[in-house]
């Protein structure tokens, strides 16, 4: 069974989660994450070099969600 996303979810469950987790992606928390957010961007984009036709979601988008930023961000 797969977990429910924030981005699938319908009122009133999204409205509830999403007001406790909008003040972690407000400017100034991203920003106060930024040096450990660029950290696993290069690090995803230095392992995509390796790969003879990247997917952009296959190697990058699903897998920074998976190293934490989403995480990191959501306290």
């Amino acid at each position: 069974m797969e977990k429910p996303m924030l981005n699938t979810m319908d009122a009133p469950s999204h409205s509830s989660l999403r007001a406790l987790l909008r003040k972690q992606f407000m400017p100034r928390r991203v920003k106060e994450l930024g040096a450990r957010i660029q950290g696993v961007v290069d690090g995803l984009l230095d392992e995509m070099r390796d790969v003879a036709q990247p997917d952009f979601v296959a190697h990058f988008s699903s897998r920074a969600c998976a190293r934490s930023l989403v995480g990191q961000l959501s306290g």
